[in-house]
């Protein structure tokens, strides 16, 4: 839980998003919830795994998932509900990367896109008993 919490204050600090001018590849709304699995829930977030987003990789796998707030965000006036966040798992070196976040106006990834952002921290090892780890356990045994 402090490693979320660690991860979600440092990827929010001030300036970390953007307001996007466009998104080369559009992001698909979430109309319909069957393909989000709930994985992971604790004090004001529930993190839900896009199923649908899974993409294979030599090394690993490439998913979003959905980290809906239970009440709202506000991040220099970015006001958000929810994100969706693109996340890397290396199955061979157990690595996993943070590749974008998206915020949304309403829950479950749904609404406008208030900011995104992309991260440039690079790879970083599993903590042990982490939740991290538990993702990385998920795609990749």
């Amino acid at each position: 839980m402090y490693r979320l919490f660690l991860l979600l204050t440092v990827l929010t600090a001030e300036n970390a998003y953007s307001k996007p001018k466009h998104h080369p590849k559009p992001i698909e709304p979430i109309h319909v919830h069957s393909h989000l699995e709930r994985f992971h829930e604790e004090k004001g977030i529930t993190i839900y795994i896009d199923l649908r987003s899974r993409e294979i990789l030599p090394q690993g796998v490439i998913a979003w998932k959905v980290w809906n707030y239970h009440t709202p965000k506000d991040l220099d006036g970015y006001i958000f509900k929810s994100e969706r966040v693109q996340t890397e798992y290396d199955c061979k070196t157990h690595q996993f990367r943070l590749i974008m976040r998206v915020a949304h106006e309403n829950p479950m990834g749904e609404g406008e896109v208030v900011a995104a952002a992309i991260d440039p921290r690079g790879w970083e090892n599993l903590e042990p008993d982490s939740l991290a780890q538990r993702e990385w356990d998920y795609f990749c045994k």
